[in-house]
C-alpha cells in the first residue's frame, strides 16, 4: 500500500500512533459500521513448536468520540494475572458493547490484525498489520446507528414478508 495513503491516516487518526508505529501496517482501511459487525470476535490463532508457544491475535478496540480507547473486544477487565484462561475470552463487539456500563459512548472501532506473509517480487519476507477504521455516520454513536440499521432490515423483511405470505387458495372445479 501506498505509504502516502497511511500516513494521511495517521493524519486523519493520530491517535492510532498508541497502537502501530507507521512502518507497522501494511493496509489500512476506514469502513461504514455496519450491523454484521456486532457478530464479530477477534481471530486468535495458536501456533506450537516443541520450544514455545507463540499466539497471534487480531485486536479490536472500542473508541470514544476522541479515539480514546474503552475496552479491547476479548480482553475482560476482571482476568487475575495469575490465572491466564481468564485473559482472553471469545467476545464478539456486541458482547463487548453489551457489558459496558455505558455503550454510548463508543464511537469508533478499531481493528488491528496481523497480515499474512507474502513474498516479494525479490523473495523477501513482507509483514505487518491490516487495520480496518470503522465508524458510522457523523451524527451517530455506533450503538445508534447500528439500533437505526436493524430497524431499517426489519422494516424491509416485514414488506417481503407481506408479499410472500400465502394468499387464500380457492379450489375450483
Amino acid at each position: 500500500m501506498c505509504r502516502d495513503k497511511i500516513a494521511d491516516f495517521f493524519e486523519l487518526f493520530p491517535r492510532i500512533r498508541e497502537y502501530l508505529r507507521m512502518e507497522e501496517i501494511r493496509t489500512v482501511k476506514v469502513s461504514r459500521i455496519q450491523p454484521w459487525f456486532l457478530y464479530v470476535v477477534p481471530k486468535r490463532k495458536k501456533v506450537s513448536s516443541s520450544h514455545r508457544c507463540e499466539v497471534t491475535m487480531g485486536k479490536i478496540f472500542l473508541l470514544d468520540r476522541f479515539g480514546v480507547q474503552i475496552c479491547e473486544v476479548g480482553v475482560s477487565s476482571d482476568h487475575a494475572w495469575w490465572k491466564p484462561w481468564t485473559w482472553l475470552k471469545e467476545e464478539s463487539v456486541g458482547e463487548a458493547l453489551q457489558r459496558l456500563e455505558n455503550p454510548d459512548d463508543v464511537y469508533f472501532a478499531l481493528a488491528i490484525s496481523p497480515a499474512r506473509s507474502f513474498y516479494s517480487s525479490f523473495d523477501q519476507v513482507k509483514e505487518g498489520h491490516d487495520v480496518v477504521f470503522y465508524r458510522p455516520p457523523e451524527e451517530f454513536t455506533i450503538r445508534e446507528w447500528l439500533d437505526e440499521q436493524q430497524s431499517k432490515m426489519e422494516d424491509v423483511f416485514e414488506v417481503a414478508r407481506s408479499k410472500i405470505e400465502p394468499k387464500q387458495m380457492t379450489l375450483g372445479r
